[in-house]
């Protein structure tokens, strides 16, 4: 209880006053591996669930999934958002490649007790070929405003998980005539 209350008691000093803030929400119906989640506040519908080998629906991407997807489409917002900020007008499309490497044993029940991020996330690597009127240097300007800045990343980051990868800018490829 001790080491508890000191690391929230930590936790709170280190919280800021936010300039702003928003509120999500998700009301979701589950049976087995099968979830259908509202997103409060507006008209998206998603369906969470495994394929069905595994009991699930096959209809929709699992939460491990939806969670590569999270944090990659993160970087591209947070990109494009810095991109503008910067003025840069030609900027993307980016080609992202994504993949975590997890270790289960958790889920699974093959440990006596549930594993801290950095142990499941064994390996997380995000690369990036950016399509800009820009030169690798700011692309890398960009880059690393968005490992700064980007709210999935920090929730990643903050539970111990490193993230590897490079951005680089595309080679336009020249068609023959």
């Amino acid at each position: 209880m001790g080491a508890t209350t000191s690391r929230n008691a930590k936790r709170k000093k280190q919280l800021t006053e936010p300039k702003t803030t928003g509120t999500f929400e998700v009301t979701a119906t589950g049976t087995g591996f099968h979830t259908d989640c509202l997103i409060g506040n507006s008209d998206f519908q998603v369906i969470v669930t495994e394929p069905e080998e595994k009991g699930g629906s096959g209809r929709g991407p699992n939460p491990m999934q939806y969670l590569v997807v999270s944090l990659t489409s993160c970087h591209q917002e947070t990109a494009a958002l810095i991109a503008n900020e910067k003025g840069i007008e030609k900027w993307g499309p980016i080609e992202f490649h994504t993949k975590f490497e997890l270790n289960t044993d958790g889920f699974l029940g093959l440990t006596n007790s549930s594993l801290p991020a950095f142990e499941v996330f064994r390996c997380v690597v995000l690369n990036a070929e950016v399509t800009a009127d820009v030169d690798q240097d700011t692309i890398d300007q960009v880059y690393h405003a968005v490992k700064a800045r980007c709210p999935m990343r920090a929730l990643f980051e903050s539970a111990g998980v490193r993230i590897e990868g490079v951005w680089k800018k595309k080679v336009a490829v020249v068609e023959n005539e």
